[in-house]
Formats: structure tokens, C-alpha cells, sequence
């Protein structure tokens, strides 16, 4: 019974934790091979092209019989090399992300096969850099290949779409943003456990060829890694159309159907004298004389209106909503993936134009009370967010090996305890402040920004004691982002959420180059007279997010109040009408109830 009990509630922890372990998994496979793939490099250079002896090679950074000229070139080459992989992987996946956003939001059924097709991708990319490492003396343009084969694939910007999606739809409001804190959690802890499993395996001595490293090894375990992830979540993600939430919606466009067209008043006053013959005694109802009648149509006109007031939001808020689902069934009738034979025609419903228009569409599109704005702000204030995030990496060790002369080891343990401390404030943070304060979660991102804010503050006042503090203070920081999704997701549709976090995962993909661009152009103006000046400008780039979630947040407390408001009066227009009902000569209007009908 003890086993069986135990089994259960693990099989239970597995069924809510299956996206996370994917992602920890696909994380896993990606980082594991970034610093491999970088020495891979730097060693063809050194070796094929510039034709120095392999065993200087392997130790560039520490021999002395090679002149700084000679390693600031291959460095230089590597770096020019490595971007044109990063935009030859990145780019595609971005395309890739904006042609499926509209087209998940219409088959959310077949998230799991989209999630499939990044971990196949980069087990390709594997196996084509293992060749080129059997073969080592070959063209080392040939990486560029390798690199576009898992951008096609989509890539990180496919797998981000995907699985936020699938987390939000499957997530209730009120716990998403400790939905989303738990999912960096294991995306944060992913990249350092990658690096440290890739430079172990690289340090090993070769499994199959004598005399090199071990990037064969390497990118062997990567391909596994990415076999696993793909058998996992073929297997285990077999939910993704079952939606409570979607049959809700479903049933709220309906109501509002009902209530709309040529014939919407007579139906809002066949509703309202319904709810008025419930209220009132059956033994009551046939005393009228002709001016209770003339006061009860008065009454009955009042309340319609009332009912249609409270009625134009969410017939507002909901047209966008009813377009979608009519394009949707227009779609399924017009493209029906289970009776599509050939593939072709799969892949087209896939690669259409009119999917990236769509998604532009729905993200720029007119919305109630101004929140077209807030949608639009809270992108860029996201985007400036993982500006910050990957600031550190862009500039953070030159930093310290100009002021504090830490060498690598010392500056890397450091960055790892970074890491963790952002992973695990995330969730430790969302979880109080949502949980036991009941913070909303533009509160929380507000918070998240200014420890961000705070952080650059004090690690560019370039002294050993704020550069530490700065760690410190940066433990809230890793709920800036999640904070951030559930925060547009009250504000979006429920059928817009791949379209808009497709435009969320390109952002976060394209981040890294205009961070890289931002941070290292200040640093290298800087470095010498004012090397803690980019820490400071990335500080003053904070200012916008945090200003956007305070403007958020009060705009969402003023709405609340303005429901609560709302809901008294009409409680209280309904309970004086109770109250009418049950005294016959004073007849049926209440003055109480129409007076609520103004709000």
C-alpha cells in the first residue's frame, strides 16, 4: 500500500512536471555543446589555418611560444565565426516562431509535435559536428551547415512559444506567475549543469579518436540528450487539446451570440423580466393597475439597459475572440491535419504568410481601456528585462579582470552562485509574495525590476564589497520575467496566447545580439576611465519596465475597484427590487435599480 501510495503521488509530480523536465532536458542538450563547439573552432584555426603545432594549440591561453598577435587572431576569427552561427541559428528559429504562433493557437493539439522538431534538429546538428570532428581537417565553413540545420528546426524561440503556451493554457490566473517562476527554475539550473557536464566530457580523453579532445564524446551525449527529450515528450505530453478553460470561453462567446444581433434587446428583456417573475411571489404578479403597468415597463426598460451596459464589455471583449474561433472553424474545414494525406499540404498550413499577419494582428489590434498599450509595453519592458539579464555575460569577467584581477576560476564560481540565486528567488519569491501577501502580479514584477535595478546599481560603484552586494540584492530578479508573462496573460485573450508569446520568444531571441551590441560598445568606450558606466546605463534602461508595471498595477487596481463598485450596485438594485416585489401597492419601480443601471 506504501509503494502504491508512493507511485501515485510520483506519478502525479511527473504528470504536472512533464513540460519542465522536457525543457530541462532540451536546455540541457543545447548549452552542453556551446563551449565544445567554441574550442572545436579555435582549434581548426589554429591548426588547419594557421598551421601551428597541435600541442601549442590546446594550450593557447597559457603557452608563451605563441605571440598575443597570433591569439587575438584566432580569437577574433572565432568571434566573427561564432556570430555567423548565432544568426544562421537564430534567425530561422524566429521565422520558424512567427509562422506557427496563429497556428497553435488553432491545433494546440500539436504542441507536442512542434516540441519535437527543435531536439531532432539539433541531434542533426550533433551528428554533422561529429563528423566534422572524425574528419577534422575540414572546411570549417562546413559548421555553418550545422548551425542552419537547427535553426530551421526552430530552435529555442519554437520551444519557448511552445511551451508557454502549453503551461498558460494549462495553468489557472491566480498560480501562473509560480507556474512560470518554476519553469526558469529548471531552465536557469539547465545552463550551468550543461556547462560543467560539457567541460568535463571535453576534458576526458577521446572515446574514439586518439590525440584530440573529446568533442566527439561531447556531441555524442548531446545527440542522446535530445533523443531522450524527444521520446519524452512524444510520450508523456498527450494532453495538449484538453482545455477547461477553452470549453469556458467557448461558452462565453456563445452567450454573448445569443444576446447580439437584430435581436439582441428583446432577448436582454426577455432575460430581465424572467429574472423579475423569479423575484417576485406568484400570488403578487396579477396586481397591476394601469400605472404599476406604466412604472413596470419603466422599471423593465431600466433594467434592460442595465443588463445591456453590463453586457457591451464583454460583447467588446469578446469580438476579437468570436473572429478567432470563426477563423479557426473556418480553418479546420478548410485545412484538417488528421485527413491531410500529404505532407506537403502540412507543412503548408504551417508556413503561411498569413499566420505571421495574423500574429502582428492580434498583437497590435485596438483593444478596451487602453490595453493595446499595456500589451505593447509590456513586450519591450520584457525585452529590456533580458537585456539586463544578459548584460553579466556579455562584459561581466573583462569587468573584473580590469578592476579586481579575478581570474577565470574565481569569476566563474561566482557567476554559478549568480545563477542559483536567480533560480531559486524566483520561485522562493513568487511563492511569498504571491502565496502569503497576495501581491498581484504586476507588484511582483515591479519588485523583480527594481532588485534588477538595484543589482547594476551597486555592482558599478567598482569596489569588491557593492560588487557583492550586488548579488545579493539580485536574489528577486529571476521573477522579473515570469512575473511579466502572467501579467500580459490577464490581459490577452485566452486564444491569443501562442500568437503573443511568439512574438515573447522572438524577442528573447534576438535579445542576446542587441544586448552584446549595447553592452561591450559602452564597456570599450568606458573601460578605461569609467569601467562601472555600463552597469549604470543598463540601471537607467530599468527605469522604463519598472515604471510600466507601477502604471500597470495601479491601472489594474483602479479596475478592481471600479467591478467592486459596479457589483455593489447592481447587488443592491437587485435586492431592492426583491424588496418592491413583495410590497404590491408601492408598485414595481425601484429607483434603487435604476440608478445602478448608470454604472
Amino acid at each position: 500500500m506504501v509503494k502504491s501510495s508512493f507511485i501515485s503521488k510520483n506519478g502525479h509530480l511527473i504528470k504536472v512536471l512533464r513540460i519542465d523536465i522536457y525543457l530541462f532536458l532540451f536546455m540541457l542538450g543545447y548549452y552542453i555543446g556551446q563551449v565544445p563547439t567554441t574550442q572545436l573552432i579555435e582549434d581548426k584555426i589554429c591548426i588547419n589555418e594557421l598551421h601551428i603545432d597541435p600541442d601549442l594549440c590546446q594550450n593557447l591561453d597559457q603557452t608563451t611560444e605563441i605571440t598575443e598577435v597570433t591569439k587575438n587572431d584566432v580569437l577574433e576569427r572565432t568571434t566573427k565565426i561564432k556570430n555567423w552561427q548565432t544568426i544562421l541559428s537564430t534567425i530561422p528559429g524566429i521565422a520558424i516562431s512567427l509562422f506557427s504562433g496563429f497556428w497553435i493557437d488553432s491545433y494546440p493539439a500539436h504542441i507536442r509535435y512542434l516540441l519535437m522538431v527543435p531536439c531532432v534538429s539539433i541531434a542533426l546538428q550533433s551528428i554533422t559536428l561529429m563528423i566534422q570532428c572524425i574528419h577534422f581537417d575540414s572546411e570549417l565553413c562546413l559548421t555553418y551547415w550545422s548551425f542552419l540545420v537547427m535553426g530551421i528546426g526552430g530552435s529555442i524561440p519554437l520551444v519557448l512559444t511552445c511551451a508557454f503556451t502549453y503551461i498558460a493554457r494549462k495553468t489557472p490566473q491566480n498560480f501562473r506567475s509560480i507556474r512560470f517562476a518554476v519553469v526558469e527554475l529548471f531552465l536557469l539550473t539547465a545552463q550551468p549543469a550543461a556547462t560543467a557536464l560539457g567541460a568535463k566530457i571535453l576534458a576526458m580523453d577521446s572515446w574514439f579518436i586518439a590525440g584530440n579532445r573529446n568533442y566527439v564524446g561531447v556531441f555524442l551525449t548531446n545527440a542522446i540528450i535530445m533523443i531522450l527529450a524527444t521520446i519524452w515528450v512524444y510520450m508523456l505530453l498527450n494532453d495538449c487539446a484538453e482545455d477547461d478553460q477553452d470549453e469556458h470561453n467557448v461558452a462565453t462567446v456563445k452567450s454573448v451570440k445569443e444576446i447580439t444581433g437584430s435581436k439582441a434587446n428583446n432577448k436582454i428583456e426577455s432575460q430581465s423580466s424572467k429574472l423579475v417573475s423569479n423575484l417576485i411571489p406568484a400570488n403578487q404578479v396579477s396586481y397591476k393597475s394601469t400605472s404599476d403597468r406604466l412604472s413596470d415597463t419603466t422599471t423593465n426598460k431600466k433594467s434592460s439597459l442595465s443588463i445591456a451596459i453590463i453586457s457591451e464589455d464583454a460583447i467588446n471583449n469578446n469580438n476579437h475572440l468570436k473572429q478567432q474561433i470563426g477563423s479557426k472553424e473556418k480553418g479546420r474545414q478548410r485545412v484538417s491535419i488528421a485527413s491531410i494525406k500529404p505532407i506537403a499540404k502540412s507543412f503548408k498550413s504551417i508556413i503561411n504568410l498569413q499566420n505571421v499577419i495574423n500574429t502582428f494582428k492580434t498583437c497590435l489590434r485596438k483593444r478596451e481601456n487602453g490595453d493595446r498599450a499595456k500589451v505593447l509595453n509590456i513586450c519591450f519592458a520584457i525585452f529590456i528585462l533580458f537585456i539586463s539579464l544578459l548584460s553579466e555575460s556579455n562584459f561581466g569577467f573583462q569587468f573584473t579582470e580590469k578592476v579586481f584581477h579575478w581570474d577565470y576560476r574565481h569569476y566563474s564560481n561566482i557567476n554559478a552562485a549568480l545563477l542559483l540565486i536567480q533560480a531559486f528567488g524566483a520561485i522562493l519569491g513568487a511563492a511569498f509574495f504571491k502565496s502569503f501577501l497576495n501581491y498581484q502580479d504586476s507588484t511582483l514584477a515591479a519588485i523583480a525590476t527594481l532588485s534588477h535595478f538595484l543589482s547594476n546599481l551597486f555592482k558599478g560603484m567598482v569596489n569588491k564589497e557593492s560588487y557583492i552586494m550586488g548579488y545579493i540584492v539580485y536574489g528577486l530578479g529571476g521573477m522579473s520575467i515570469p512575473s511579466a508573462r502572467s501579467t500580459l496573460t490577464q490581459i490577452i485573450s485566452f486564444h491569443e496566447i501562442a500568437q503573443v508569446f511568439t512574438i515573447l520568444s522572438c524577442i528573447q531571441a534576438a535579445s542576446p545580439m542587441v544586448s552584446s551590441i549595447f553592452c561591450t560598445s559602452i564597456f570599450n568606450l568606458t573601460m578605461e576611465s569609467l569601467p562601472g558606466t555600463t552597469y549604470h546605463a543598463v540601471a537607467a534602461l530599468l527605469l522604463y519596465p519598472f515604471g510600466v508595471f507601477l502604471w500597470i498595477n495601479i491601472a489594474q487596481r483602479r479596475s478592481k475597484e471600479k467591478q467592486i463598485k459596479l457589483d455593489r450596485n447592481l447587488s443592491k438594485g437587485i435586492v431592492d427590487l426583491t424588496v418592491a416585489a413583495e410590497q404590491p401597492d408601492a408598485g414595481y419601480v425601484n429607483q434603487g435599480f435604476v440608478d445602478s443601471s448608470k454604472f
